[in-house]
């Protein structure tokens, strides 16, 4: 049996397909095998063919392996070869199969054309042995996952296949050990095999199939398959999820561009992957297959990115908006999928950071202050497992007198998000240089008073920062000899009060030069640190804003996924 597929009208130099299987012809009974799938363009008389796509620079056919019930199966990365004009392909398709019963068994290969066609089939005849010893059988020997449930289990768990409704499936996609023999050359004949092998590459002879003319078949002008891109959403108990977000639907043209939020936490040496999904309308249990993965090595932090529709084949999204643009990623699937942990790390908790800015003083000492309030702000956005809302307050000193200046606590931002509180710090930034004023003291008693009296625990567990360098004002006059608050505000009390009433409250301050008194050994009861030492990291570990521990992941987190979507692990 062979496949040949004509896709010119017949003549001596006709460029046909021709598939080179690799797959080993006597497998053992319960032990995964690798089956890999490579084209090469010929003539009728088996010689390299020239290029017949004078306006293409590659074009993609699509793989599907068949086992019935003698055989489990799953794609090792994706089912799809890509053809490129100089005379060969990016690579193999590749699939894991693992035998169910001993005997003759077959293995059925179709392959699809770039729209959708039919583009030939070919049966790959087996013969499978008993397993080594009794534990290899049904799979004892390479995992439980092959032994139990029907084939469209394991195309559920591969992600292939969506899960039925209502259900929630736990997703096992480790590398598995696979019995892989040689690897696919260009060519040659099979040789002999033994029990697991060798796999070795084999073209298949010419099987006479309709010619497709390229010069009248072209790819279609819309998408025939919606697209959705893969991420992950996290669950209010802190577990992960797969989930999709659609993009593009059947009739959409090329160039097509739709805008989503997404968040990349950290990554690994290879970056976050964004990688497109296909589904074809009407396809029986919602059939899934990855058209493509683009991986991208980025800042952490939140991104408006847009998905940009493209051709020349199938599956290939652009993505723009990033500080980089994402490359194709040829790592395994399952690689990527094993990378993903199945939860984030517990954390604290919603919390409410609430950040209190001395803008009085020198003015380059005042810009250091407020950039250490962008840096937490930005960091935390980026960094926290758990949501974060925000606050900006400014503070200064009281008057002595009529003619002096007073700089009253402002409260320029209440629980708002990390984009708002940033922008409140940006123009903060822009504002006309305060006067010196006092300098004695500071408000610091107003604000707390402000917060004791705002704060109801429902916008999260407060997190106060507190960044400057004066004392307060005493309540009254006192042998410090700094004037009191005018307010008759005690800092004390207000203290013990935000600390009776908000459980799991912390303190962090900022000083411009060390801890001359109480009032900030007070502030910095939790995290406390000089200007010049700042670090945001470090700080927000402190006040329990982050995990205490570097968590990567592969995908990025996406707002709007569909909730019936499978947990990641």
């Amino acid at each position: 049996m062979s496949v040949d597929v004509l896709i010119a009208p017949p003549r001596a130099t006709t460029p046909r397909l021709q598939p080179r299987v690799g797959w080993a012809k006597r497998m053992t009974k319960g032990r995964r095998h690798l089956v890999a799938v490579d084209l090469v363009l010929v003539t009728e008389d088996g010689e390299p063919a020239p290029w017949p796509f004078p306006e293409r620079e590659d074009i993609a056919y699509t793989f599907d392996l068949e086992g019935g019930a003698d055989f489990d199966q799953w794609v090792v990365h994706d089912p799809a070869v890509v053809l490129h004009r100089f005379g060969g392909s990016y690579g193999p398709a590749e699939f894991v199969v693992t035998p169910r019963k001993e005997g003759e068994c077959s293995l059925r290969l179709t392959i699809t054309n770039p729209w959708g066609g039919p583009a030939g089939a070919h049966e790959l005849r087996v013969t499978v042995l008993p397993p080594d010893d009794p534990g290899q059988e049904d799979g004892a020997g390479s995992g439980a996952a092959d032994a139990a449930g029907s084939r469209e289990q394991r195309l559920i768990e591969a992600g292939v296949v969506a899960p039925p409704a209502g259900q929630q499936t736990r997703l096992d996609l480790r590398v598995p050990a696979v019995e892989r023999g040689d690897q696919v050359p260009a060519a040659g004949p099979a040789g002999p095999a033994g029990p697991a092998g060798p796999t070795r590459a084999e073209p298949l002879g010419p099987t006479r199939t309709d010619p497709v003319d390229p010069g009248r078949e072209s790819p279609p002008d819309r998408l025939t398959e919606w697209y959705s891109v893969l991420g992950l959403r996290r669950s209010p108990s802190g577990g992960l999820h797969l989930g999709l977000l659609p993009l593009f639907a059947p009739g959409d043209d090329a160039g097509k561009r739709v805008t989503f939020t997404a968040r990349c936490a950290p990554a690994d040496e290879y970056g976050t992957s964004f990688a497109v999904i296909a589904e074809r309308p009407g396809a029986a249990g919602r059939r899934r297959q990855l058209r493509s993965v683009q991986s991208v090595r980025i800042p952490p932090g939140s991104y408006q990115i847009t998905a940009e529709l493209l051709y020349p084949f199938p599956g290939h999204v652009r993505f723009h908006g990033l500080p980089a643009m994402p490359r194709d990623d040829r790592r395994h699937w399952s690689a990527i999928m094993a990378a993903v942990p199945e939860r984030l790390g517990d954390g604290a908790g919603p919390a409410h950071l609430i950040a209190a800015i001395e803008v009085s003083g020198p003015a380059g000492v005042v810009a250091d202050r407020i950039d250490a309030v962008r840096r937490l702000v930005s960091y935390v956005a980026a960094q926290s497992e758990s949501p974060v809302c925000y606050s900006v307050i400014s503070y200064g000193p009281h008057a002595i007198n009529r003619m002096s200046p007073e700089i009253s606590a402002d409260t320029l931002a209440w629980a708002v998000s990390s984009d708002v509180a940033l922008d409140v710090v940006d123009r903060l930034t822009r504002r006309r240089a305060v006067p010196d004023g006092y300098q004695g003291a500071a408000q610091i008693e107003c604000v707390l008073t402000e917060l004791d009296d705002r704060l109801t625990g429902a916008e999260g567990r407060p997190v106060i920062v507190t960044v400057g360098v004066r004392p307060t004002h005493p309540a009254v006059t006192s042998a410090s000899g700094i004037i009191p608050c005018t307010r008759r505000n005690d800092w004390r009390g207000r203290i013990e009060s935000l600390l009776r009433r908000h459980a799991g409250i912390s303190f962090g301050a900022i000083h411009d030069t060390g801890w001359p008194d109480d009032v900030w050994r007070f502030l910095g009861n939790d995290a406390g640190v000089a200007l010049a030492d700042f670090t945001a990291s470090g700080f927000a570990l402190s006040l329990g804003l982050t995990a205490g521990y570097a968590q990567l992941l592969p995908l990025p987190l996406i707002d709007g996924l569909r909730r019936e979507d499978s947990p990641a692990r």
